[in-house]
């Protein structure tokens, strides 16, 4: 019995033996099945690849997949020396333009990282880094301003290079494009003025001149270039030229004026104008040749005498309606129609030895100073002075000596009035008619 015992303790001990061996092995198949397994890749997502300093990026760090995570760090990395700076501890944050440049030791290229973690019993269990990702941060765009779109060749222009959103630029490059847009510089400053002429010279004489600008910052990156901006530059025309057939003429005569360029160029317009008193601009034709009588210009110009004349063309040749320079004036003397000559004589019938006055007039006005008196051959027309006085006496042996010895003398007279530096004659007298007998 005593054995008995014994067998059946020595039996529960291999059987606890063996269960203890039995429980460690389940123990260690147990801790290899709790053992703690990788996280998902951590994945960064940007709002936008390129900003300006002023614009704004929103970085997202979240998991490859899963719940979302609660714990962030992103990062930059230096492409230097691959030095890493936190930027952000949280999974989603915005930054400007402005401090990604200042965190990124400003690089305008900035190289971003992130990971998430999760808490597991004590520990904090970090995820695989997620593939970089690459923001460009852009200067502003440049900005060419002009304070005039059009100027003539002897007039100027200022052109000036910012940046959009007020930024100062280091240097500036101005320059303009041809035909082909082929950018050839003509400044190297922020700031330059041009004559019309410069420009022509610069751009081999384009009448339309188009202009762009770009600027760098300290770190010698260049900005978006700007808008193009176009300047027209007006030809100065040839000077214009106004000629009259005539510098004095009668108001029922007739003088032609024409505007013409000085350097023979068609004009396509033309302007001619009186000056009144005060020299102010009366236009009287928009013809480049007009015919006018004296009485025409006396009553465009209020009955002036002396009428002063100019007159400017425009063409269409760079830009529409460009006025050349104006003429020189040019003076018209219309003289005034004088009340006609009166002719009087002293008897209608005279003798050889008896005397007859001729005395010559105006029909109204003041007596004349200037008068001749002639006679008109019946034959053939032929007109004889035979005085140069207003008044003069005869005898009838004269009058037949000087009227080709016929007793029927015809006479008549006209005077005349100094205007200005010219006489002017006065109508013819109607002819008189005196017999001279024995």
């Amino acid at each position: 019995m005593h054995s008995a015992i014994i067998t059946r303790l020595e039996t529960m001990q291999l059987l606890r033996s063996i269960a203890g061996q039995l429980f460690i092995v389940f123990f260690i198949h147990s801790f290899h099945n709790v053992k703690i397994q990788a996280l998902p890749q951590s994945v960064l997502t940007a709002s936008a690849s390129s900003i300006g300093e002023e614009e704004s990026v929103t970085l997202q760090c979240s998991a490859k997949a899963g719940n979302p995570p609660k714990k962030c760090w992103i990062y930059l990395i230096s492409q230097t020396n691959g030095q890493k700076k936190n930027i952000a501890f949280k999974c989603q944050e915005t930054f400007t333009g402005s401090v990604l440049l200042a965190e990124n030791w400003a690089l305008a290229e900035v190289k971003v990282k992130c990971f998430y973690a999760v808490d597991r019993q004590s520990n904090t269990q970090p995820a695989p880094h997620s593939d970089i990702v690459s923001i460009t941060v852009a200067l502003p765009q440049s900005v060419l301003t002009a304070n005039a779109s059009s100027i003539r060749e002897g007039e100027s222009v200022t052109l000036q290079c910012s940046a959009k959103a007020g930024h100062t630029p280091k240097q500036c490059y101005i320059y303009w494009l041809n035909q082909a847009k082929d950018q050839n510089k003509i400044a190297f400053d922020c700031q330059v003025t041009f004559t019309g002429s410069d420009l022509l010279a610069r751009t081999g004489a384009l009448a339309e001149v188009k202009v762009q600008c770009v600027y760098t910052n300290d770190r010698d990156e260049p900005a978006p270039h700007s808008d193009i901006v176009s300047i027209t530059v007006r030809r100065a025309l040839p000077q214009s030229v106004l000629t009259a057939s005539a510098s004095s003429i009668r108001e029922e005569e007739s003088v032609t004026l024409q505007c013409s360029a000085k350097a023979g160029h068609t004009p396509k317009k033309c302007y001619i104008y009186w000056l009144n008193q005060a020299n102010k601009q009366k236009t009287i034709d928009l013809k480049c040749q007009a015919t006018y009588t004296g009485s025409d210009l006396l009553a465009h110009t209020g009955a002036l005498a002396e009428v002063k004349v100019q007159c400017v063309y425009t063409d269409d040749w760079w830009i529409k309606d460009e006025p050349a320079p104006h003429s020189d004036i040019v003076s018209i003397t219309i003289r005034r129609a004088l009340p006609q000559s009166v002719l009087t004589a002293s008897a209608s019938s005279i003798g050889e030895e008896e005397s007859v006055t001729l005395q010559c007039s105006a029909k109204a006005g003041n007596p004349p100073k200037k008068c001749w008196i002639y006679l008109i051959s019946q034959t053939n027309g032929q007109k004889k002075n035979i005085a140069f006085e207003c008044q003069e006496t005869f005898t009838g042996s004269v009058l037949l000596a000087e009227n080709w010895a016929l007793a029927e003398v015809k006479v008549q007279c006209f005077y005349a009035v100094d205007r200005q530096s010219n006489t002017q004659p006065a109508p013819y007298s109607d002819i008189v008619s005196i017999t001279v007998g024995e």
